[in-house]
């Protein structure tokens, strides 16, 4: 099962969300976001937030009918992309077929909002679903010990973070290849890195770290 998950944050491209949209068994959107699906003429399966950020000229229910939505308070302990996250995960666990969840609009000009998304991404415990965060220049995932095959993007560079005090990575097909890194959490080394053909590998041994893909705007 593929879930989408359309949350608050910048979400300038609407072209690219909507050709990545196309991809997917079921799509959320998450208070402001359902701004973005609005104007892409698309209806979510599900809906869920506060709406305090929500600029809608109509009440939800009514233009939504055939949606589940799902109202919280304003006032409580958790983000309604974390509430959303929570919703998505559940979902896919009720799949027989591969779970991916990715989460679009994690980030933007409020900073606050990008590094709790990114946490919530790094506070995972369970290898599956496979979670991602995007946007037309970055993606992020959260690895977990194994070996992942990454596959080349032009104009992308590939890094390889830690989120623990050290992580133990192996590289294979990279311009800076190496055996059993220790990545350091106060460090750059796994920063900016790039692939020398069309695939590459990284092992995760220990720890844990994000894999970044990001490029540069024109």
């Amino acid at each position: 099962m593929k879930i989408a998950i359309v949350t608050g944050g910048l979400i300038e491209d609407l072209s690219w969300l909507k050709a990545q949209l196309s991809r997917y068994d079921l799509l959320l959107a998450v208070d402001r976001g359902l701004e973005a699906t609005e104007a892409l003429g698309l209806t979510p399966d599900l809906i869920i937030g506060d709406f305090d950020s929500y600029r809608g000229d109509q009440a939800i229910e009514t233009r939504y009918p055939e949606a589940e939505i799902l109202t919280f308070s304003s006032v409580k302990d958790w983000t309604d992309t974390e509430l959303a996250l929570q919703k998505a995960v559940e979902l896919s666990c009720s799949s027989e077929k591969e779970a991916i969840i990715d989460l679009y609009g994690a980030f933007g000009n409020r900073m606050d909002h990008t590094y709790a998304n990114l946490m919530l991404l790094g506070s995972l415990e369970q290898k599956s679903p496979r979670i991602r965060a995007l946007d037309p220049d970055n993606e992020v995932e959260r690895l977990f010990p194994g070996t992942y095959r990454v596959a080349r993007k032009d104009g992308f560079n590939v890094s390889v973070l830690s989120l623990d005090e050290t992580a133990e990575v192996t590289l294979r097909g990279f311009e800076y290849d190496g055996e059993k890194l220790i990545l350091r959490r106060a460090g750059t080394l796994g920063v900016s890195n790039r692939l020398k053909e069309n695939e590459g590998f990284v092992t995760l041994h220990s720890g844990k770290v994000f894999l970044m893909q990001c490029r540069d705007r024109a």
